[in-house]
């Protein structure tokens, strides 16, 4: 028997968003035959990089060609049959404060390759976004979303100072987000990472701090790719691109502001649902 991967984030990118009491689709995902309890992971996504604690979405499942079934709130469970009705697995939900709410199927048997599809509907009159994962316990499960703009570009007068660059970061994952690369890294390109967070809780923002070089003379512009060291799983959320522009003279065209504590990261358009 084919054992599938253990982990699984959905949408591949960024967040789906959802009006008030809009539905999603169904949006398959892959379940082990041979585990259970199976876990699913889903983070309703708050403004103002803050849980919105608000109604609880709808989370429904559906099994091969059974009806979907509306999971509810644990300690209740529901049966989640299969199309001729037989009783395939149970659910039910719990959440966190940090609005991650956790599906557990319990499978009736193992060793049958079944088809699985997640729907959620958003009962809040907020619009939230929202983010899933799928594995095979509790800790697969548990991963960060990176959401951060990748882009970062000063220019660098001959003598004179550089402010420090604020890089603004948000976590959308079900899981904290967890960084390690040293302060005073040198990040390439005359940048170096002047102060950043220990780890950033789902449904939080905060912020990178790179402090800039100042040149004694005229040089070539840079442009340098880093990798930051963090849990994030994709490389390419986790990729910062900088850019140092040279000019022998005139006024810095870039003077990045502090960040404030409720900036949140906007999703790049690929992300957005």
């Amino acid at each position: 028997m084919t054992v599938q991967p253990v982990f699984h984030m959905f949408p591949d990118t960024g967040r789906l968003r959802l009006a008030s009491q809009a539905t999603g689709g169904l949006v398959p995902f892959l379940v082990d035959p041979t585990v259970t309890p199976w876990f699913l992971q889903v983070v309703a996504i708050g403004p103002n990089c803050a849980a919105l604690g608000g109604r609880a979405p709808d989370l429904e499942l559906k099994v091969d060609k059974g009806l979907i079934t509306s999971v509810p709130a644990a300690p209740e469970t529901a049966p989640v049959n299969d199309g001729a009705g037989h009783r395939v697995a149970t659910a039910s939900w719990t959440r966190d404060t940090d609005d991650v709410f956790t599906v557990e199927v319990d499978m009736a048997g193992l060793g049958v390759a079944r088809t699985w599809q997640l729907r959620v509907i958003n009962t809040d009159p907020e619009e939230p976004g929202f983010v899933w994962t799928s594995a095979g316990s509790v800790q697969d499960a548990t991963h960060p979303r990176l959401v951060m703009e990748p882009r970062v570009e000063v220019e660098v007068q001959v003598g004179f100072a550089v402010p420090d660059v604020t890089v603004p970061v948000a976590n959308i994952g079900t899981g904290p987000l967890i960084f390690t690369d040293p302060v005073k890294t040198d990040l390439g390109a005359g940048y170096s990472l002047k102060s950043r967070p220990d780890s950033v809780a789902p449904n939080s923002c905060d912020a990178l701090v790179l402090a800039v070089t100042k040149d004694s003379f005229h040089g070539p512009s840079l442009v340098e790719p880093f990798v930051l060291d963090c849990n994030e799983p994709v490389s390419v959320n986790k990729t910062l691109l900088l850019t140092r522009l040279q000019t022998p003279f005139g006024p810095l065209l870039t003077d990045r502001p502090a960040v404030r504590p409720t900036d949140r990261p906007t999703d790049r358009p690929t992300g957005e649902g």
